[in-house]
């Protein structure tokens, strides 16, 4: 009985999927930010980008 039969059960494929699939989603969430994120910079300096103006409320 070697690691590979020890990993091939299915509670491993039950801790990959609670463990592994939001660790991969995460992953993939930055480089689609990255990816929109590259075209977004390249436009706004051409066009100007969203400005935005903040003020400071006294109460």
């Amino acid at each position: 009985m070697g690691i590979i039969a020890i990993l091939s059960g299915p509670v491993s494929e039950g801790i990959f999927i609670f463990v592994g699939f939001p660790i991969i989603y995460g992953i993939m969430g930055v480089i689609g930010s990255i990816i929109m994120a590259i075209p977004y910079n390249l436009i706004a300096n051409k066009i100007g980008g969203i400005e935005y103006e903040a003020e400071a409320v006294l109460d």
